[in-house]
Order: C-alpha cells, then sequence, then structure tokens
C-alpha cells in the first residue's frame, strides 16, 4: 500500500492509520523514519525551518504513534524509532541534533506506556547510512576544507593538505 502525504500535516496520520486499518484490519509495527531536516547550522537555522523540521520528524512520529496506538494494544505490537547518532554527539553545525535527540526521549516515553499496554517500543540509530544527502554533506564539506587548506598553504607557501580519506582514496590498491 502506497500513500503521499505530508506527516506535518494533523490529519496524515489519522488517514494512514485508518486506511491501513480498512486494507489489511490490524496493525503489528509500526516504523517512524519520517524526516528530512535541513543540513543548516543551528545558529544560521530560521524559526520557520526549525518549526518544519520539529513538525515533520518529532510530531508526525508522535501522531502516528498515537494513532496507530489502539491497534497496536490489539496486536501487542511494536513501534520503532529511528534516530541517528547526532543525538549522541551533538554539533552546532548540524541542527537536526534537536529533533533526533527529541525522538530518543520520545521513544522512551512511549515506551513506559508500551509496557503498560504490551506494546514493545524501541529506538533505533543505525549510524551512518550514505544517502544522497550525507554525500552532499561531504562533498560540501571536502570542497571547504581544500579550500581552507589553499589559504593556509598561500600564507605559509606549504602544500595544500587534503582530508585524511581523500589522500588515502588516491593510494593504487
Amino acid at each position: 500500500m502506497a500513500s503521499t502525504l505530508d506527516l506535518r500535516q494533523p490529519q496524515s496520520a489519522k488517514s494512514i492509520i485508518e486506511r491501513t486499518l480498512e486494507r489489511f484490519g490490524r496493525i503489528d509495527a509500526l516504523l517512524n523514519i519520517a524526516g528530512a531536516v535541513p543540513q543548516i547550522d543551528l545558529f544560521q537555522m530560521t524559526d520557520a525551518q526549525w518549526d518544519d523540521s520539529m513538525a515533520l520528524k518529532l510530531n508526525g512520529a508522535r501522531r502516528l504513534t498515537i494513532e496507530a496506538g489502539d491497534a497496536l494494544k490489539a496486536s501487542k505490537g511494536s513501534v520503532v524509532f529511528i534516530s541517528g547518532s547526532a543525538a549522541f554527539d551533538p554539533k552546532p553545525g548540524y541542527a537536526a541534533v534537536a529533533t533526533i535527540a527529541a525522538i530518543n526521549a520520545l521513544a522512551k516515553a512511549f515506551a513506559e506506556q508500551g509496557i503498560k499496554d504490551g506494546v514493545q517500543v524501541n529506538s533505533v540509530s543505525p549510524g551512518a547510512v550514505m544517502t544522497g544527502r550525507r554525500q552532499s554533506f561531504f562533498e560540501k564539506w571536502r570542497l571547504r576544507t581544500i579550500s581552507q587548506s589553499k589559504k593556509q598553504s598561500r600564507n605559509s607557501r606549504s602544500k595544500p593538505a587534503l582530508p585524511a580519506w581523500e589522500s588515502r582514496r588516491k593510494l593504487p590498491i
């Protein structure tokens, strides 16, 4: 079953849960993985970008879990929140850290209730996954690092240093 919904909209969670129950009659598991938090420095992120990120990743996951609650209790189902390593090693250059840390806290709160209701709730931080977004982030970082190295070399008249991973990539195999 494929659906195109905007989880920032409050009615979307109810809509997808209702359609799922109509089609399958039950829900055994819910995977909360939505989120496209912009890769912006925390200090440059606007309030609108912040609110949009929270609305999608945090509020969307919360609404879905609440809407699916009765069905999950009935099936003794499971909920998995996908988090990220930024919650454990926050950096100001990565504004997503707040939503990711909030997802972990939300999962813990739902897990407490889940113990009472017979619903297993977990948060999983899969670590780095080389998506198009991550590739773009590393490419920007690489170009910025090379540019900084060139500026430093002009001042010191030495050869610019490449990042370690860049220089390793050029070694013969």
